[in-house]
């Protein structure tokens, strides 16, 4: 107490694109009790604030130069992605797609370029389709092209934008067509589950906001798959989509509670707490109907 402690300190920084997940790595519990990943503009707010539970470089240099360092590591890294979301967009103009744009306070406005909305955080429509498979209680997930400038390399659903002056369902039944080729699937079998606002980090310096109209399809159906797709017969989109898989409701939802911070490679919105309390609700109400709902599990 009351000591000041000064050093002559080489500074380094560690650049990832994918960092390791915190339950990877290997604290040594002597030095630490705990880690975790924090954004760039958080540290920023925590120097700012200089809160007591935090260790602050009391000499204002330090700072100035660690976080100049630090956003020409960022800007340098995002000169070297593609200015659209992935080759095929690049091919399809995808970024020059009209979309209808949402104030803050939900009002309907002007339509704006896809790739403006997205660079300026405005708030859009979009669609999210989960397919359950009510025989196992998995839910079909696709993996994100690592090509992708958002979320590239991540599990989500399948999900796609509606289009300027589109209606949501037609938009849905066309995003599970063009990523996986689930073609069969007749209009009235996409379910409205509920409608989200999602706020999702994308790591590049600005978040995706979108107004989210939630769809479910289930498997088997009579009139359209009677059993559950194989993975290895779905027709992933080239640039959009790298792999698919089943994952169990108990373990997705886990890996939800659990948080971006412990599982980067999943697409969680910021707001996933309250997407998704509501998502699982309705696919667990889904398998209690069916009569093989799967056990909670423990908080």
């Amino acid at each position: 107490g009351g000591l000041t402690l000064k050093q002559m300190v080489d500074v380094y920084v560690l650049a990832l694109e994918k960092p390791p997940r915190i339950a990877a790595l290997a604290i040594d519990r002597e030095e630490a009790s705990g880690v975790k990943y924090v954004t760039l503009e958080q540290l920023e707010g925590i120097y700012r604030e200089q809160p007591s539970d935090y260790v602050i470089v009391s000499n204002p240099e330090y700072a100035s130069r660690l976080f100049r360092s630090l956003h020409k590591i960022v800007n340098e890294y995002y000169q070297t992605l593609p200015q659209e979301d992935s080759d095929d967009e690049r091919h399809n103009k995808k970024a020059n797609q009209l979309l209808d744009t949402i104030t803050d306070d939900g009002v309907l406005v002007e339509a704006g370029f896809r790739g403006e909305v997205h660079r300026q955080s405005v708030w859009h429509r979009a669609v999210h389709i989960w397919m359950l498979d009510l025989a196992s209680g998995n839910v079909l997930l696709q993996r994100r092209s690592e090509r992708k400038k958002s979320f590239g390399g991540q599990w989500n659903c399948s999900s796609g934008h509606v289009k300027m002056g589109e209606p949501c369902r037609p938009a849905a039944i066309k995003s599970i067509g063009d990523d996986l080729g689930l073609t069969l699937f007749e209009p009235d079998e996409f379910e409205f589950l509920f409608q989200a606002n999602n706020v999702t980090d994308t790591g590049h310096g600005h978040s995706l906001r979108q107004v989210v109209d939630v769809f479910c399809v289930t498997v088997p159906s009579p009139t359209s798959y009677h059993q559950a797709p194989p993975l290895d017969g779905l027709q992933l989109a080239a640039g959009e989509v790298d792999a698919v898989r089943y994952i169990a409701i108990d373990e997705l939802e886990a890996k939800w509670r659990e948080g971006k911070a412990v599982n980067p490679e999943f697409v969680i919105p910021d707001n996933g707490d309250e997407y998704g309390q509501r998502l699982f609700f309705y696919l667990r109400q889904k398998m209690r109907k069916q009569g093989t709902a799967p056990q909670l599990t423990a908080s």
